[in-house]
């Protein structure tokens, strides 16, 4: 890459910092997106983080028996602090030190990092600081006083010292360092210090570009001598000059912007908007902020559908829309053999740019399906809505009541043990409300934040009142027939399975007992007693604790080691494929006669089964989550048999043990492959589909499946495949740790 800028001038004769031009700079970032990262095997485990003093993270990988030759090179080369020495990558750094108030209006390019990002700040005094630059300068054999006195001043300017981070934990196993990953991709790059303060006229917007490229540049010479092994490939400092935003606004140029500088007005909401000009611009590029891109994801996949008669469960956007818009009706065609939930068409990672026009928001929202006039938000927090203002409203004359707002208690926060007599007399009543005024055709919304955490309790509890259907009944109808995203914690299954005999005892279907629909259901403290402890069975819902696995696609559950050993809920899902990654199920000891298709050495296909309800179970052998055993190299059999199970039109189940980490690395893959898009595209897709429980593909297996993506490019490429992209990846790894890790952070609860 260096034949990029071989001619081109130095900063100053002190300062060897290369100079390069916007056309320049382009080169660079085309041929940087043009080649494949290193492989695997040359840059872990050294990306996992093995810091010399964290001996547990050291012995732990250490014993792990499963190197290649390469890796146990890369492991012993560690002992000794070496870094692998066989890549050369390029990272943008935004020079740009701004308020916060006028950071969002300043550009970014493509692969963008702050200096505080790769520069250890500065926490010293003054004296030290003096100290510490004489000590550097020393080991560096630079005896200018120039230099010390523009260094410092750097320091003072920036806040930072010419030092690279070491992220490194320096205790503990860690396996997903994604925070680490700038830090540890700085060290092999080349650094290329750019800013767009220009346009920011008559603002506090003076360049720090020399300051910060000065800064690396010594940190890059600090950096190669406490590794001898980076003198050779000795990385470099590039100050992009007269960068300006016209130039990458051009059309030529325009890809490797990721972001455009924003006006003051783009941040305002507008009245009857739900998304500023500035979320929509955001939500285009891939580089940053997946929190938001995660939220208007879960927005669109549990948008509001009706689960009985007007009884709509949605979430807190369908609610903002409705308050904002007011209800329009749209009828859009879809198939509605496949629940929105898992229908691709329903969902923004297949968008682009072209789908984005004068800001329009409409992609992004479903509109409300119905006119509510009630709504009963299930928020952290909330307590029992007044039972006396419940009955007043199930007994009141007045059918034309609009805009009831009503709070009810979210999902996982009762047990039995919570609540009191007027308590189960309120859920009781709260269903009756909901479902008397459904059939004076008003309709009303379930709803909260995301549309099933905290209202799948409230929903369930309706649901076996209208229908007089048990639980485990009401799941399936919930997931299947309804094709609600819904989630039940373990107290919720308990307690429902307490209330269950109350609630089918006062249901409309109950023909024992007449229903009158303009009486508020009253209880005595006996019978409520008596049909709390009731003696009862434990159903299969309940045996697996109201949890069932994921839908990402209409083909493909991603689930857990017990959702792949209860034949009721593979049954009841209509499941007749399994993959079974890394695990053994204990029902194969009951079925000696089946038939055996070895694919490879890691992976049998086992079929002709007599007493489990599967045709065919592959299992995936030598595939452990501990950051060192690989998957990819399997996924081209994997993916070969779930879409036989697709073309079959049956269903299949990828499992590990808790569905997070490697089942979640093949379910990742195969919306790549069946949706056409890249990889942190289908990471959201399946995220958010995987509900309450946050898939955590280790390090390794993220890095795989960027590799994998890559060769899936390389052979299209090599096909010639017309109008195909030269680019290998869209989002640089670097990028794409950098914001998993803030997704993570986010669900973090100190």
């Amino acid at each position: 890459m260096s034949h990029h800028w071989r001619d081109n001038s130095n900063l100053a004769p002190q300062w060897p910092v290369l100079k390069v031009s916007q056309e320049q700079l382009c080169g660079l970032m085309d041929w940087h997106y043009r080649h494949p990262l290193p492989e695997c095997e040359h840059v872990f485990p050294w990306l996992h983080g093995v810091h010399s003093e964290n001996h547990t993270q050291r012995e732990f990988l250490s014993s792990l028996k499963e190197f290649t030759s390469v890796e146990r090179n890369q492991f012993d080369s560690l002992t000794h602090q070496r870094i692998p020495v066989i890549s050369r990558g390029l990272i943008p750094v935004r020079s740009t030190l701004l308020p916060s108030e006028l950071y969002k209006k300043s550009g970014v390019l493509k692969g963008s990092v702050d200096p505080q990002e790769i520069l250890c700040p500065l926490d010293v005094s003054k004296d030290d600081l003096l100290t510490l630059l004489r000590n550097l300068l020393a080991e560096l054999k630079i005896s200018d006083d120039d230099v010390l006195n523009t260094l410092f001043e750097d320091c003072g300017v920036m806040g930072l010292l010419p030092l690279f981070r070491n992220l490194d934990p320096q205790r503990g196993i860690s396996l997903r360092n994604f925070h680490i990953q700038v830090s540890k991709m700085a060290q092999i790059s080349d650094l290329a210090v750019y800013c767009f303060n220009d346009h920011l006229k008559g603002e506090d917007s003076s360049c720090c570009c020399e300051p910060v490229s000065r800064l690396l540049y010594f940190a890059q010479l600090k950096h190669s001598i406490d590794h001898p092994e980076l003198v050779d490939p000795m990385y470099q400092t590039l100050l992009v000059e007269n960068c300006n935003l016209e130039f990458f606004r051009d059309s030529k140029h325009a890809r490797f912007l990721a972001m455009d500088a924003i006006p003051t007005m783009a941040l305002a909401h507008l009245k009857g908007r739900c998304f500023s000009d500035y979320d929509i611009d955001l939500f285009q590029s891939w580089e940053s902020d997946y929190l938001m891109r995660e939220k208007i994801e879960i927005s669109k996949m549990s948008s509001a559908t009706p689960i009985y008669g007007n009884v709509w469960l949605g979430n807190t956007i369908n609610f903002e829309c409705h308050k904002q818009k007011g209800y329009h009706p749209v009828h859009k065609s879809r198939d509605t053999s496949i629940p929105l939930y898992v229908d691709p068409e329903n969902s923004t990672v297949r968008l682009n740019v072209t789908d984005f026009t004068d800001h329009d928001e409409s992609v992004l929202l479903n509109p409300p399906g119905a006119d509510w006039s009630l709504y009963v938000d299930c928020t952290d927090g909330a307590g029992f809505p007044p039972l006396t203002t419940v009955e007043y409203l199930i007994e009141e004359d007045d059918d034309t009541t609009k805009n009831l707002n009503m709070r009810f208690p979210p999902s996982g926060s009762l047990g039995i043990g919570d609540c009191n007599d007027n308590d189960i007399r309120t859920i009781v009543n709260v269903c009756k409300l909901l479902y008397t005024r459904s059939l004076k055709g008003h309709s009303s919304l379930i709803y909260c934040t995301d549309g099933y955490t905290e209202s799948s309790l409230l929903a369930t509890c309706f649901l076996i009142y209208a229908t007089g259907l048990p639980l485990d009944e009401v799941a399936v109808e919930l997931h299947k027939n309804l094709g609600r995203p819904f989630f039940l914690f373990p107290t919720d299954t308990q307690l429902l399975s307490r209330l269950q005999p109350i609630l089918l005892h006062y249901s409309p279907q109950n023909k024992e007992l007449e229903f009158n629909a303009h009486i508020a259901e009253d209880m005595s403290t006996d019978f409520i007693y008596k049909q709390l402890f009731l003696p009862r069975s434990m159903s299969w819902f309940v045996q697996i604790s109201g949890s069932l696995p994921s839908r990402i696609l209409p083909h493909l559950y991603l689930g857990s080691l017990t959702h792949a050993n209860s034949f009721d809920l593979l049954q009841e899902l209509d499941i007749s494929y399994i993959v079974s990654v890394g695990e053994s199920l204990v029902w194969l000891d009951n079925e000696p006669d089946i038939k055996r298709e070895v694919i490879n050495p890691n992976i049998t296909v086992l079929s002709g089964f007599k007493n489990a309800p599967i045709k065919k179970l592959m299992c995936v052998s030598n595939v452990q989550d501990d950051g060192i055993d690989m998957l990819t190299h399997n996924l081209s059999d994997i993916l070969e048999l779930i879409d036989e199970a697709y073309h079959q039109r049956d269903k299949l189940l990828v499992h590990c043990r808790v569905g997070v980490s490697r089942s979640a690395t093949v379910c990742i893959a195969e919306v790549m492959r069946r949706l056409n898009v890249n990889l942190i595209r289908a990471y959201i897709f399946v995220r958010v589909r995987r509900l309450n429980i946050i898939i955590q593909p280790n390090l390794r297996f993220m890095y795989e499946l960027v590799k994998w993506e890559e060769s899936v490019r390389l052979s299209k490429r090599c096909h010639r495949i017309p109008d195909y992209d030269q680019w290998l990846r869209d989002v640089d790894w670097h990028i794409l740790c950098r914001e998993i890790d803030a997704l993570n952070k986010a669900y973090i609860r100190f």
